[in-house]
């Protein structure tokens, strides 16, 4: 990943978007290790990285403050970044600033992989009953992937610049679905 980052972008912006991740997950990991609770291992996906909390491993609201390390880490630095920017404009701290509060904003969407899905299906547990919080939780994971995916698909048709909402918005719509069809396989 280094290796590609380092030869194809000459902007700097992948390195910083990775390095904004590695902060993001390394929030995760902080609150955890702070917590005193256990961390299986690290998983490098294409996605990004994940935490492996191991097979036993079963949301709990002890885990929202785990959920919303991540996302807090990126939204401090942007917003650290943005209060720089008004003492002195600096292209990097722009990129910088944008870079993290887009990452930590994402990440609060309530969809099944992100951590704002991860804290609704918890919400949700304690709320209603099992399996209507189950249901809902899909819901909102299903409409705002599909969502996501069609502002992509418009921004893309509108611009013919960039995919990558709509290449993201894909992935996670397609990550629901079948994330959804695992859970309704395990019922059975």
């Amino acid at each position: 990943m280094l290796l590609c980052i380092s030869v194809f972008d000459y902007t700097g912006i992948l390195l910083q978007a990775f390095v904004a991740s590695l902060l993001h997950e390394m929030g995760h990991l902080l609150c955890l290790l702070l917590q005193r609770r256990p961390v299986c291992a690290l998983d490098f996906t294409v996605a990004g990285i994940r935490l492996d909390r191991g097979t036993d491993y079963c949301p709990s609201p002890a885990d929202i403050p785990v959920y919303l390390a991540g996302p807090a880490v990126n939204l401090a630095i942007g917003l650290g970044a943005l209060w720089l920017l008004q003492r002195r404009f600096a292209l990097h701290l722009a990129t910088l600033a944008l870079i993290h509060l887009l990452l930590g904003a994402f990440n609060l969407l309530p969809i099944s992989l992100l951590d704002g899905g991860q804290v609704l299906l918890i919400f949700l547990r304690e709320k209603l009953p099992p399996r209507r919080a189950e249901r809902l939780y899909w819901a909102f994971s299903f409409w705002t992937s599909l969502a996501l995916l069609g502002a992509g698909l418009l921004l893309f048709a509108a611009t013919r610049q960039n995919g990558t909402l709509a290449l993201c918005g894909g992935y996670l719509f397609y990550s629901v679905v079948r994330g959804r069809q695992r859970e309704e396989g395990r019922r059975r």
